[in-house]
Formats: C-alpha cells, structure tokens, sequence
C-alpha cells in the first residue's frame, strides 16, 4: 500500500516536471532591453544670427532676381523703321508704311497728288517756264507748261557780246509758248528724290525787231525736246529740280513781206533749274 502509494506521487512530480518543460519551449526567451544611446546632431551649414541695431546696422538691398535670357527669334519678314531687328523692307512695304504714317519719312513724296513749278533757263535761252503738275502714277508726273523767253536773258548772249565787241547786235527776239508733257520717274533715292525723263513740246509764237529797220518778223515755234534730270520733295511741300535737256525748234513764219529772223533756229541745251510746291 505505501509502495503504491509512492508509485503515483512520482509519475504526478513527472507529469509536473514535463508539462513545465513543454512550456518553456513554447514562449520565446525574453531579451533584456537595449539601452539606446542618444545619435549626435550634425552642425548647422547656417550662420548664426548676427544680432543688429538698428541705427548701426547698414540697409541691405535685395538681391536682383536673376532672369534668364529669352531665346533669341527669327527676325520677321519686315518691321518698322526704328524698331529692333530692322531689316530692308521690299519697295511695296516700304510704300505701304510711309502712306500709313503721315509723319514717316517721304510721306509728302509718296502721297502728294499735285505739284506748282517755276523753271528758268538762265544760261543757253533765256526762259522762264510755270508749270502745274498732275501726279496720275506712281511713276508718272502730266504736265502743262507756259514758258516766255527773251533771247538776250541768257549768259550765253552776254558773254559773246563781252567777247565780240563788234558783233552786229541782232533785234529783240521774244516769245511765248505753251504745251504739254511728262515726267517718267526711273529711280528713287530714299523715298524723297529720283531721277526722271522727261519729254516735251512747246508751240508758241515768236516775234523779232530787225536791227536795220523797224521792220518785225513773226513765225510759229515749234520746239520738241527731251530732259534728264534729279527732283526732291520735302515733307514740308517744297519741291527742287534741275534737268538738262535737248532741243530743236522748228519755225513756221507767218506772211510779213518776207521778213526772216536773223537768228534762226538751232539745235540747243537747255539746263533749267526749278522750285515749287507739292501737296
């Protein structure tokens, strides 16, 4: 009995004993707490604040914000004088902007319709021509001419007089003549002055004192010529010319018992110098 007895206490301690065991296996071993030691904090890049006063302290100006260049474009078919980038317009465009701007440069040039001419021949033939001019084309000027002339109102009569004291003095030799012609622009200078050819014809009538008697000679003078020349109009109207030009009258005497000039038609230059008034 007591050997049983001490049988069943040790199969329990041995039960106990493994039970336990079997625990421990199962919960994972506790590991002690690691002490954390405290990371070192890098040093600051920044300066510390310098403390100022106020009445000491210089103004500080702001930093300019730093912008980056635009990139560079193309320069455009055309542009407007006096503007960046300019380039050479074409003759239309240029033509186009001094019709728009009435204050652009050559604009009196480019848009006036009409002009009024004082033309005088001081040198070959003495002639005094006024002239109004209708402008129908950009490269085409009408015009209609009232000349006077006096053969003896020319430099050239006075200085072969000068030169021949014993010439026979020819009579008074005077006319009028009126007709018609063109101006054909060729070339432009800068939108104000050009080159021009210009063609024309003056029939008028001329009369002469014969320097034996008081006896006078009449005809009807026709005169062909042609003309080259340089013109400017300034933006404020005012018009200058010079031309030198070539002529050959013809003269149709009426009856007047025979009486002929004693000066008679001849191949000429005619150089003439003008001013006038564009609007």
């Amino acid at each position: 009995m007591k050997l049983l007895f001490t049988s069943r206490i040790n199969l329990l301690v041995a039960v106990t004993l493994l039970s336990s065991a079997a625990f421990a296996q199962e919960q994972p071993a506790e590991t002690p707490p690691v002490e954390q030691q405290p990371q070192p904090v890098p040093p600051s890049t920044e300066a510390p604040p310098v403390e100022q006063h106020p009445e000491s302290a210089p103004p500080v100006e702001p930093t300019p914000a730093v912008v980056a260049p635009a990139p560079e474009q193309p320069a455009p078919h055309y542009q407007l004088p006096n503007t960046p980038g300019f380039v050479q317009l074409s003759h239309d465009q240029q033509e186009l902007v001094v019709e728009l701007n009435p204050h652009v440069y050559g604009n009196r040039a480019r848009t006036h319709k009409m002009r009024v001419m004082v033309e005088a021949d001081p040198i070959s033939q003495g002639r005094l021509v006024l002239s109004y001019q209708i402008r129908v084309h950009d490269w085409i000027t009408l015009i209609v001419p009232v000349a006077a002339e006096y053969f003896k109102a020319n430099m050239l009569y006075e200085i072969r007089v000068y030169s021949q004291p014993n010439l026979v003095q020819e009579g008074e030799l005077w006319g009028v003549s009126s007709g018609f012609g063109a101006r054909f622009r060729v070339s432009e200078w800068f939108l104000k002055s050009h080159i021009f050819v210009e063609p024309m014809v003056l029939i008028g009538y001329f009369q002469q004192e014969s320097s034996v008697s008081n006896r006078f000679a009449s005809a009807v003078r026709f005169i062909p010529s042609v003309a080259v020349g340089w013109e400017r109009v300034f933006d404020v109207g005012l018009v200058a010319s010079a031309k030198v030009g070539v002529e050959m009258p013809f003269d149709y005497y009426i009856a007047n018992g025979g009486q002929q000039f004693t000066i008679p038609p001849r191949f000429g230059v005619s150089p003439q110098f003008g001013l006038g008034y564009a609007w």
